[in-house]
Protein backbone atom coordinates (compact mmCIF):
# COMPACT_ATOMS: atom_id res chain seq x y z
CA UNK A 1 0.00 0.00 0.00
CA UNK A 2 1.45 3.28 -1.03
CA UNK A 3 0.78 6.29 1.19
CA UNK A 4 0.47 9.62 0.26
CA UNK A 5 4.16 10.35 1.74
CA UNK A 6 5.73 7.73 -0.44
CA UNK A 7 3.92 9.13 -3.71
CA UNK A 8 5.29 12.72 -2.98
CA UNK A 9 9.13 10.97 -2.81
CA UNK A 10 8.88 9.17 -5.83
CA UNK A 11 7.39 11.95 -7.66
CA UNK A 12 10.27 14.64 -6.27
CA UNK A 13 12.67 11.64 -7.18
CA UNK A 14 11.28 11.57 -11.39
CA UNK A 15 11.84 15.13 -11.05
CA UNK A 16 15.39 15.36 -10.35
CA UNK A 17 16.18 11.99 -12.60
CA UNK A 18 14.23 13.67 -15.53
CA UNK A 19 15.90 17.14 -15.10
CA UNK A 20 19.19 16.07 -14.87
CA UNK A 21 19.79 16.76 -11.10
CA UNK A 22 20.99 13.42 -10.39
CA UNK A 23 24.52 13.66 -7.76
CA UNK A 24 27.81 14.43 -9.91
CA UNK A 25 30.51 12.07 -9.79
CA UNK A 26 33.89 13.64 -8.21
CA UNK A 27 35.44 13.80 -11.26
CA UNK A 28 32.56 16.29 -12.61
CA UNK A 29 33.19 18.34 -9.56
CA UNK A 30 36.53 18.64 -9.80
CA UNK A 31 36.34 20.03 -13.32
CA UNK A 32 34.62 22.72 -12.09
CA UNK A 33 37.93 23.88 -10.23
CA UNK A 34 39.42 25.46 -13.48
CA UNK A 35 36.25 27.61 -14.21
CA UNK A 36 36.85 31.75 -13.82
CA UNK A 37 33.59 31.80 -11.52
CA UNK A 38 35.20 32.03 -7.41
CA UNK A 39 31.67 31.08 -6.35
CA UNK A 40 31.72 27.51 -8.16
CA UNK A 41 35.45 26.79 -7.58
CA UNK A 42 34.44 27.59 -3.65
CA UNK A 43 31.60 24.86 -3.52
CA UNK A 44 33.56 22.66 -6.02
CA UNK A 45 36.38 22.73 -3.11
CA UNK A 46 33.75 22.78 -0.86
CA UNK A 47 32.12 19.51 -2.15
CA UNK A 48 35.36 17.43 -3.03
CA UNK A 49 36.32 18.19 0.90
CA UNK A 50 33.06 16.96 1.94
CA UNK A 51 33.31 13.54 -0.49
CA UNK A 52 37.00 13.40 1.31
CA UNK A 53 35.98 13.21 4.98
CA UNK A 54 33.05 11.08 4.06
CA UNK A 55 34.75 8.56 1.67
CA UNK A 56 38.71 8.63 3.07
CA UNK A 57 40.10 10.12 0.19
CA UNK A 58 39.04 10.79 -3.07
CA UNK A 59 40.17 8.66 -6.90
CA UNK A 60 43.66 9.12 -8.33
CA UNK A 61 42.19 11.11 -11.02
CA UNK A 62 40.42 13.62 -8.89
CA UNK A 63 43.51 14.41 -6.68
CA UNK A 64 45.67 15.36 -9.61
CA UNK A 65 43.12 18.10 -10.10
CA UNK A 66 42.73 19.26 -6.97
CA UNK A 67 46.78 18.87 -6.68
CA UNK A 68 47.08 21.19 -9.96
CA UNK A 69 43.78 23.59 -8.71
CA UNK A 70 45.89 24.45 -5.17
CA UNK A 71 48.74 25.06 -6.39
CA UNK A 72 46.91 27.75 -9.29
CA UNK A 73 44.53 29.05 -7.21
CA UNK A 74 44.59 32.43 -6.06
CA UNK A 75 41.46 33.38 -3.87
CA UNK A 76 42.10 32.58 -0.39
CA UNK A 77 39.18 31.21 1.13
CA UNK A 78 39.00 28.48 -2.48
CA UNK A 79 43.06 27.68 -1.53
CA UNK A 80 42.40 26.90 2.39
CA UNK A 81 39.75 24.60 0.94
CA UNK A 82 41.73 22.82 -1.19
CA UNK A 83 44.66 22.45 1.61
CA UNK A 84 42.07 20.75 3.62
CA UNK A 85 40.76 18.33 0.60
CA UNK A 86 44.13 17.59 0.45
CA UNK A 87 44.65 17.23 4.10
CA UNK A 88 41.69 15.23 4.23
CA UNK A 89 42.53 13.09 0.95
CA UNK A 90 44.95 11.23 3.12
CA UNK A 91 47.13 11.36 -0.36
CA UNK A 92 50.92 11.00 -0.37
CA UNK A 93 50.89 13.56 -3.02
CA UNK A 94 49.67 15.90 -1.16
CA UNK A 95 52.21 16.56 1.79
CA UNK A 96 54.71 18.69 -0.19
CA UNK A 97 51.92 20.70 -1.10
CA UNK A 98 50.68 20.96 2.40
CA UNK A 99 54.10 21.51 3.44
CA UNK A 100 54.38 24.54 1.22
CA UNK A 101 51.38 26.00 2.34
CA UNK A 102 52.27 25.82 5.92
CA UNK A 103 55.62 28.30 5.34
CA UNK A 104 53.67 31.40 5.30
CA UNK A 105 53.76 34.57 7.68
CA UNK A 106 49.86 34.69 7.11
CA UNK A 107 48.01 33.20 10.39
CA UNK A 108 45.04 32.32 9.26
CA UNK A 109 46.73 30.19 6.52
CA UNK A 110 49.11 28.43 9.43
CA UNK A 111 45.99 28.05 10.92
CA UNK A 112 44.13 25.92 8.20
CA UNK A 113 47.73 24.67 7.20
CA UNK A 114 47.48 23.24 10.73
CA UNK A 115 43.76 21.94 10.62
CA UNK A 116 44.82 19.96 6.96
CA UNK A 117 48.63 18.39 8.17
CA UNK A 118 46.35 16.99 11.17
CA UNK A 119 43.84 15.82 8.43
CA UNK A 120 46.53 14.42 6.35
CA UNK A 121 48.57 12.97 9.25
CA UNK A 122 45.36 10.97 10.09
CA UNK A 123 44.33 9.92 7.01
CA UNK A 124 47.71 8.42 5.43
CA UNK A 125 47.63 6.50 8.79
CA UNK A 126 50.21 8.58 10.89
CA UNK A 127 47.98 8.87 13.49
CA UNK A 128 44.90 6.79 14.69
CA UNK A 129 41.42 8.39 14.02
CA UNK A 130 40.45 10.97 16.74
CA UNK A 131 43.71 11.20 17.69
CA UNK A 132 44.08 15.36 19.64
CA UNK A 133 46.76 16.86 18.77
CA UNK A 134 48.18 19.72 20.45
CA UNK A 135 46.77 23.37 19.35
CA UNK A 136 50.26 24.51 17.74
CA UNK A 137 50.93 20.91 16.20
CA UNK A 138 53.04 21.11 13.55
CA UNK A 139 54.78 23.97 14.69
CA UNK A 140 57.77 23.90 16.43
CA UNK A 141 58.59 20.56 15.42
CA UNK A 142 61.35 19.25 13.85
CA UNK A 143 60.85 20.19 10.52
CA UNK A 144 58.07 23.44 10.88
CA UNK A 145 59.05 26.83 12.01
CA UNK A 146 57.71 28.54 15.21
Amino acid sequence: MTTRANRFGLAVAIVFALSGCAARTSLQVARDLDVDDVGTRRDAAETLDDRAVDGGGLPHDVMDIVLHAAAAERDPEVRGKLMLTLGHSGDMRAKPVLDAYARTDDPEARKIASQALQAWAVGAGRYPKGHVFEKSWPYGTETYPK
